[in-house]
């Protein structure tokens, strides 16, 4: 994971070795770390805990499978962009198959922990509708129409799976992976990824925007947050979510004002026309 500077990823990650720059420029492939028959693909992974490498690569045996096709579709375009994980993909296909949603248009500028306005001032953010009261989660220049997680998880926890149970240690993927499995509404996209701060954060969102869709995204976003914090059976029985130990959420809302005006607005477009086809008839 990439830290806004030294000091702040020591303190993040006590011992283990640091790397100057992003992450995202060190090729983990390079030099191949698999056997010959098999092919090195970059999985980046983010572990909950200190300790053994966290791998950030995969060995595939079938180099012409449906992976392998999006990756190749992916690379034909180069339109770079941020995602809500602070990292640049070249473009939003790339960003779609790690699993994140856009933050802005462009690449990814450095973290700023006391969130400057400087730093996000010459962003292009996505459109977003304009009944929608947005919220804005850590680390990112653009706010989003949806719902967001932020959780706490038990260290000393996840260092006892690491030891006691299997040796690799439990990633932030298998975390929101495991979540996506307990969603309801299949029109809500769950999205997540680990915090400068050292919390994991959950969004959920809907590709079509609406106030429906909102609404549902936000009961489901409301229904994970009573799960983890009253420690529902769902939560404290899966292996990779039992380590989830407390829950925040914030969530956007629908501007009642601006649906009025929509209706105020097609109202006097009614007795317009009746006015334009009343003048028409009396020719």
């Amino acid at each position: 994971m990439t830290y806004p500077n030294s000091c702040y990823a020591r303190c993040r990650c006590n011992n283990d070795p640091l790397h100057v720059g992003d992450c995202q420029a060190n090729d983990p492939c390079d030099p191949n770390p698999c056997s010959p028959d098999l092919v090195c693909v970059v999985k980046r992974n983010t572990c909950l805990t200190v300790g053994p490498p966290c791998p950030q690569y995969s060995c595939l045996t079938n180099a012409t499978g449906t992976f392998f096709e999006e990756m190749e579709l992916c690379q034909k375009s180069i339109e770079y962009v941020c995602g809500r994980d602070g990292v640049t993909y070249k473009n939003q296909c790339e960003m779609n198959l790690a699993g994140t949603t856009i933050d802005y248009f462009g690449s990814c500028l450095p973290v700023d922990v006391r969130a400057s306005q400087d730093r996000c001032k010459n962003v292009i953010c996505p459109k977003i509708h304009s009944s929608c009261t947005t919220v804005m989660v850590v680390g990112s220049c653009c706010s989003f129409c949806g719902s967001f997680l932020r959780l706490l998880y038990s260290q000393p926890e996840v260092i006892l799976h690491r030891n006691y149970i299997r040796y690799n240690a439990i990633t932030v993927v298998e975390i929101i992976t495991n979540l996506r499995l307990l969603l309801k509404a299949s029109a809500c996209n769950l999205h997540g990824h680990l915090t400068v701060e050292g919390d994991i954060l959950v969004m959920f969102s809907s590709t079509e925007v609406s106030q429906r869709l909102l609404h549902i995204c936000t009961f489901e976003a409301q229904r994970f947050n009573k799960y983890i914090n009253e420690k529902n059976p769902k939560i404290t029985s899966n292996y990779f979510l039992s380590v989830l130990k407390s829950s925040r959420i914030k969530s956007a809302t629908w501007s009642a004002e601006t649906n009025s005006a929509v209706l105020i607005s097609r109202k006097y477009w009614h007795f317009i026309l009746l006015a334009i086809v009343s003048i028409i008839f009396n020719r």
